[in-house]
């Protein structure tokens, strides 16, 4: 069976940036983001601020901030998601190459 068209894909994969993550999504998304090394949360907060999300505890100085999921919009959640997926594949990596030498 051969792949279906390019634009069939497109459309497939434009409908899947639209689609709301679900809960689940959201919650693994969540667990994902604190599993990130310090110096790729930076990437995260920069995704939210773009999004225009207020990012709790910034003012205060503080070294954490509160992230409510559940107020991102949806292409703020893909790009995430995205992000956090790279990342994680990324220190999974380095970690794998440190534990060779």
């Amino acid at each position: 069976i051969s792949a279906p068209p390019a634009s069939v894909q497109t459309k497939v994969r434009q409908r899947n940036e639209l689609r709301p993550l679900s809960y689940q999504e959201k919650r693994q998304l969540g667990q994902d983001i604190n599993k990130l090394p310090p110096d790729m949360i930076e990437g995260v907060i920069r995704i939210i601020q773009e999004s225009g999300t207020d990012l709790g505890g910034e003012e205060d100085g503080a070294d954490e901030v509160e992230l409510d999921i559940e107020a991102l919009d949806t292409p703020a959640l893909k790009k995430l998601q995205k992000y956090v997926k790279k990342c994680l594949t990324k220190a999974r990596a380095k970690k794998g190459r440190e534990e060779i030498f």
